[in-house]
């Protein structure tokens, strides 16, 4: 495969997952008590409990974002 191709791929996936999660953090912030009362629905959480896992969530999905996106489409930047 070519290079500006992955380059290209790599560089839409960055966005895209940070697209997401730009909304998912905006829909936490803006929507957070909504959000909550459904998932209160499924599961015995109370509100610290809740917030600290959704925080925890979009930080690991920010650090997948950088090492599967952004890390490999700098460095095809640098390579190419």
């Amino acid at each position: 495969m070519h290079i500006g191709t992955l380059c290209w791929f790599f560089f839409w996936c960055t966005v895209i997952n940070y697209l997401i999660l730009g909304g998912m953090t905006a829909a936490f912030v803006l929507l957070g008590d909504k959000i909550f009362a459904l998932h209160r629905r499924w599961f015995d959480l109370d509100k610290g409990t809740f917030e600290v896992a959704m925080y925890f969530f979009l930080g690991i999905y920010k650090i997948l974002v950088l090492v599967f996106c952004f890390v490999p489409w700098i460095a095809l930047l640098i390579a190419g």
